[in-house]
């Protein structure tokens, strides 16, 4: 039967515009890795939405920190505080990262995760052979 692989094309239509950017990158470079499949779908569009948060927060921070504020807000007593953009974006990278090792892509994950080749050998194994 094979495994069937996600195709790039089918995302999920929640995504956010960040977060479908990245589907359309990412899903392409897992796939020709051979480390996607159908039932890899949900978890790759957390990722995606994570990714796509993250970014919305940042660039919400940047703007916000053109304007002098930012990182800290005043509260209505004159206190500062923490933005909670900056806790938002936290949380999202903090999602994205634990995502993305479930595909392998950190560093020390991708030692652990072997990507499907259909029966081809890693073109690495030659060059990493002792």
């Amino acid at each position: 039967m094979g495994v069937h692989r996600l195709t790039t094309a089918a995302h999920p239509p929640e995504l956010n515009a960040d977060a479908l950017k990245e589907w359309r990158k990412i899903s392409r470079q897992l796939f020709a890795a051979g480390m996607l499949t159908v039932v890899d779908g949900a978890v790759l569009a957390a990722y995606c939405q994570a990714h796509g948060r993250w970014r919305q927060c940042e660039r919400a921070l940047a703007e916000l920190s053109k304007r002098g504020t930012g990182l800290l807000i005043r509260t209505t007593k004159g206190n500062f505080i923490q933005n909670p953009l900056v806790r938002m974006a936290n949380h999202a990278m903090s999602d994205m990262v634990r995502y993305a090792i479930e595909f392998g892509m950190t560093p020390s994950s991708r030692s652990r995760v072997r990507a499907n080749l259909n029966g081809q050998t890693d073109p690495t194994d030659d060059f990493f052979a002792s």
